[in-house]
């Protein structure tokens, strides 16, 4: 780091979520690591001014920078990232999504993993899940990894390979130089555009894990994530990023097949929209002949009578 007390850039994209935004606005003002601006996005909310009320009431605050109001919706949250990126004056970035909050220590520990090792490009904490009303779901940590500290492309080949291992940007703190500097090939993406924005980050330098769960990942009926599912969007989207860590050799033979026999299985036990939609997710995770659900079953029980007999 340039400094001991870089300034972070919290971006606050918002898209009508009026009844959190007082909580999430509120949970990074009161943090412990005081050097930061904030930017809040409102993307065109249908909402008769409910978000734009409780925006206003912090225009004043000495961290606000920028309260940005789109005139037409922009239809995709990476695009929204990026423009905070481009106002953005931090050497660090935090985006703290509009329905979730925080600990009062989050930024501290970020921050600090960015202090204390070489090479850090993305700093992270474990979630908690919490419903629309801020209870605890009561089910594991999301995000959370087995070490402290990764190299970047050791972090892409043990944990991105199956899912995404950062499933909550509210939870990540990361440079700002090389989120501008990587393809922006995840604003073309819907669902899963935030998986692939890790991979290329953590393709920069090293990575910071806090196991302690810092953030809170709220779980409502208004998440997009759940729609995307059910039209099979997150699966299609991840089977291109799991081509393009096939094409960089992130991933050793086991990994490539076993990624593409789970996410077969996944997809015959998912509530999709449709039943052309579950054909269409199972078609294009078999593209590749060898790949097809009936020859990686086969391949699996073969494989383990083998581990079986050498007693491994």
């Amino acid at each position: 780091m340039t400094q001991n007390n870089p300034l972070v850039s919290v971006i606050i994209p918002n898209y009508c979520h009026a009844r959190y935004l007082d909580e999430r606005i509120t949970s990074v003002l009161n943090q412990t690591y005081q050097n930061f601006e904030v930017i809040i996005l409102d993307d065109c909310s249908p909402d008769n001014g409910a978000s734009k009320a409780v925006i206003e009431k912090y225009r004043e605050n000495q961290h606000i920078s920028h309260i940005v109001y789109n005139e037409e919706n922009s239809g995709s949250t990476f695009k929204q990232w990026n423009k905070g990126f481009q106002l953005a004056k931090g050497e660090l970035v935090w985006i703290a999504e509009s329905d979730d909050k925080c600990e009062p220590n989050l930024l501290e520990v970020l921050v600090d993993g960015f202090l204390k090792h070489d090479n850090v490009v993305v700093s992270y904490c474990s979630s908690k899940i919490i419903d629309g009303e801020g209870n605890d779901k009561n089910v594991p940590l999301v995000g959370n990894v087995s070490k402290g500290f990764y190299g970047g492309k050791q972090f892409i080949s043990q944990e991105m390979s199956w899912c995404n291992s950062i499933p909550n940007a509210s939870a990540v703190v990361f440079r700002k130089e090389i989120a501008l500097r990587i393809d922006k090939q995840y604003m073309d993406y819907v669902a899963a555009g935030d998986r692939l924005f890790w991979i290329e980050l953590c393709e920069c330098g090293n990575v910071f894990h806090s196991s302690m769960p810092l953030n809170y990942f709220r779980k409502h009926g208004d998440n997009v994530t759940p729609r995307c599912y059910r039209n099979g969007t997150t699966f299609m989207e991840d089977e291109r990023i799991n081509r393009y860590l096939e094409k960089k050799h992130y991933l050793s033979f086991m990994q490539i097949v076993g990624t593409r026999y789970h996410y077969q299985s996944m997809a015959k036990g998912i509530a999709f929209d449709s039943e052309d939609i579950r054909q269409k997710v199972v078609r294009c995770w078999s593209k590749h002949g060898l790949y097809n659900y009936a020859l990686l079953t086969w391949f699996f029980k073969l494989y383990n009578i083998l581990r079986y007999k050498h007693g491994k």
